[in-house]
């Protein structure tokens, strides 16, 4: 099926138009090749729109100005969901490292010894317990961005969205006891 443009061009064509330009030997090319693991790909773009730099500036100041007052800059809002499926990994990496227990939850279907408390061997084993729900939480919240990249009904989507449904229950069913 041919796509045309709002000039009646194909848009392949424009496509192959422009493969063709990127592979011209010009200082535009030279500059944008050269320079692209500094600050990018658009090198020749900021070469000659310097207030560009100037206008990112500002936003920045603005997003540090914002996290400073209320926590979270606006870009936050733009995508909630995967700015939460950014953090909630690197939340729970960080309660995790810390080893300051686990809930008592864990210990459910343990039982006490003589003095009415539990062994070494099921603190461990409920530690452990504890340690591999926050694994699978965080895997589950890992696999929610590339989900995106994924069509609908692949095999890769169905892996992915299983992890995530099955991070996010855990996280719902344990959500308060995620505190040091």
């Amino acid at each position: 099926m041919k796509v045309l443009l709002p000039d009646g061009t194909d848009f392949q064509d424009f496509l192959d138009e422009m493969e063709e330009r990127s592979k011209k030997k010009n200082l535009r090319n030279f500059i944008n090749n050269y320079f692209s693991g500094y600050v990018g790909s658009r090198v020749f773009y900021i070469i000659t729109h310097p207030w560009e730099i100037l206008l990112e500036l500002k936003r920045q100041i603005k997003y540090a100005w914002q996290r400073v007052i209320d926590g979270y800059d606006e870009r936050v809002s733009w995508s909630v969901d995967f700015y939460l499926a950014e953090m909630i990994p690197k939340w729970i990496n960080d309660l995790k490292s810390k080893e300051q227990g686990c809930p008592s939850g864990m210990f459910d279907e343990l039982p006490y010894d003589e003095n009415g408390k539990y062994s070494d061997e099921d603190e461990k084993f409920a530690h452990n317990k504890w340690n591999d729900i926050l694994d699978q939480i965080i895997i589950g919240f890992e696999n929610y961005p590339p989900m995106s990249e994924f069509e609908h009904d692949s095999k890769e989507y169905n892996e992915s969205i299983l992890k995530f449904e099955n991070g996010f229950d855990l996280f719902r069913e344990w959500f308060s006891a995620l505190w040091w």
